[in-house]
């Protein structure tokens, strides 16, 4: 997931507190916050409103391809690219100009895409002690917050894990987690490491976390906000009831291990049930975020290329698939595929065991599913 803080030896690495990219393992997004008085998370608010504001949609990804997971306190030194959703706004809790680093990346980010709506990050996971809070606005709700035996006994980099299989601690961390990110003046909440009991993560039940979910985004549209929760799991393994569940209780959602290469790409019903899974969710109109996360090094981005191409050949016009770039490199020419290519034209179709291709206004698109590469025709 994409639990941290994100440190830097430089090249950026990712890593447990506000913002760990490691696909299914992993971490933390974090925070965007508009401009505070002082250096403090901001308020909480002490309920949720019981009138809902309406929802607008999400963007379409019908003239780029691509988002920004996060901003930090590094981005300021990088120029503004154009992306259509940002995940967050964050820097390190020891940022003794948190507020200002902040204020000026959303300023930034806004001048560049004022329609792109900004989230803030929390985990949906577990709990920080207040001490060791590593991001700001804060990457957990605090653990002092929650009683005892809200927790599991698991603590995995200083994150103490949340019962939500036990109704009541699920009720008290969805509400605890809404106070937190209420008053921070973002458009959706991203909640990490949401697991499936799949990946060997939890023992929760997938209908009892989805039921936690759920309650989180009803807090949240009282207040406003949307929910995206990052699941770590393959989706092609949701394909079916637990894909509804899913579909039900968020907003929008994200992967790290999508279209992943040993155990998806190689295997064609896996395959074809992932891409439905994403066609179920885009045609009820849910935000789907990809951030292909399992290789190291330059290697993502060959990863990140391909799960473009599949996105193209996937959605259909006016439907928000996006796929994530870094502040720090410069953007992919893929970024633009909706416009080079324009208007789906026919359907996506399968020419050999291991080729989809789809056809578009300006051209065609064909990718290899085995080689993991994209061409046009």
């Amino acid at each position: 997931m994409i639990s941290a803080m994100l440190t830097y030896s430089y090249r950026p690495h990712y890593r447990r507190g506000p913002i760990r990219f490691q696909g299914v393992l992993a971490g933390a997004l974090l925070a965007c916050v508009g401009a505070a008085a002082v250096h403090a998370d901001p308020p909480a608010a002490s309920a949720p409103s019981t009138t809902a504001p309406a929802q607008a949609p999400w963007p379409a990804s019908d003239t780029v391809l691509n988002y920004l997971q996060q901003l930090d306190q590094h981005a300021l030194n990088y120029p503004v690219a154009r992306a259509a959703v940002l995940g967050c706004i964050t820097t390190a809790s020891d940022d003794r100009h948190a507020d200002e680093t902040c204020r000026k990346n959303r300023q930034r980010f806004r001048a560049q895409n004022p329609a792109a709506p900004i989230g803030t990050y929390i985990s949906g996971g577990g709990c920080r002690r207040r001490a060791q809070m590593r991001s700001y606005p804060s990457e957990t709700v605090e653990y002092e917050l929650l009683p005892p035996e809200s927790f599991t006994g698991e603590i995995n980099d200083e994150v103490y894990t949340v019962n939500v299989a036990d109704p009541q601690t699920a009720e008290r961390f969805a509400d605890a987690i809404v106070r937190a990110v209420t008053g921070r003046g973002c458009d959706f909440v991203y909640l990490d490491e949401i697991r499936h009991p799949s990946s060997g993560g939890t023992r929760i039940p997938w209908e009892k976390m989805t039921r936690f979910l759920g309650r989180v985004r009803s807090g949240l549209h009282a207040a406003g906000m949307k929910l995206v929760a990052n699941v770590a799991v393959s989706p092609w393994v949701l394909a079916g009831h637990e894909a509804d569940l899913l579909q039900e209780a968020v907003d929008g959602m994200c992967f790290e291990m999508c279209f992943e290469p040993q155990w998806c790409r190689t295997n064609r019903e896996r395959f074809d049930a992932e891409i439905a899974v994403y066609r179920q969710w885009l045609a009820a109109g849910k935000l789907v975020l990809l951030i292909p996360n399992y290789s190291k090094d330059d290697a993502v981005l060959e990863d990140r290329r391909f799960a473009a191409g599949m996105a193209m050949v996937i959605r259909e016009r006016g439907q928000p698939l996006f796929v994530h770039c870094d502040f720090w490199r410069s953007m992919p020419t893929w970024i633009d595929w909706p416009h080079k290519y324009a208007v789906p034209r026919g359907e996506l179709a399968r020419t050999g065991p291991t080729s989809l291709k789809r056809r578009f206004e300006k051209g065609t698109l064909v990718v290899d599913t085995a080689a993991g590469t994209v061409r046009s025709e």
